[in-house]
């Protein structure tokens, strides 16, 4: 549609109801959800993929979880007066007064110095001499050990 003016005139185009309207509009509501709703999706399955590709991440996992599991094993020795015991394979680890069966991921190398069960005592101290273990795969690497007399547990990288 094109308009003409005369010299010294505005020109004025007619624009009709549903062409501003149209003009307007922005995005709604559901449109601007679904969008959302998308993008979190592809974020989450990006985030699952880089996980799962990055031996840094399942070492430092592994090795955190099992501080964790090891200091409530050490508490509940120590609370309850009786001993909890520790037991590990090739495929994971267990402590059956706290109802803990966890596998390692796969591809992650695990060593138990000495023996792979041990107990902490009454006093929260270990049975035997100082435990270590060694969490590696790849090129990433985690050190967990616990002390003999204290029981005390750390985690190094």
């Amino acid at each position: 549609m094109a308009a003409t003016a005369l010299k010294g005139e505005t020109a004025k185009m007619t624009i009709s109801a549903r062409t501003e309207c149209v003009a307007q509009r922005g995005v709604t509501l559901f449109e601007m959800l679904v969008a959302l709703s998308i993008l979190s999706m592809s974020a989450g399955v990006a985030a699952a993929a880089i996980a799962r590709a990055s031996p840094r991440l399942a070492v430092d996992r592994t090795a955190d979880t099992l501080v964790l599991d090891l200091k409530r094993a050490r508490l509940l020795a120590e609370t309850s007066g009786a001993p909890v015991a520790v037991r590990a394979d090739i495929n994971g680890y267990d402590i059956p007064a706290l109802d803990v069966a966890r596998d390692y991921p796969r591809g992650l190398i695990v060593a138990w110095n000495g023996e792979n069960a041990f107990e902490f005592s009454i006093g929260g101290g270990l049975d035997q001499a100082a435990a270590e273990i060694l969490l590696s795969k790849g090129n990433s690497a985690a050190r967990v050990s616990i002390a003999p007399v204290t029981g005390r547990i750390r985690r190094g990288g």
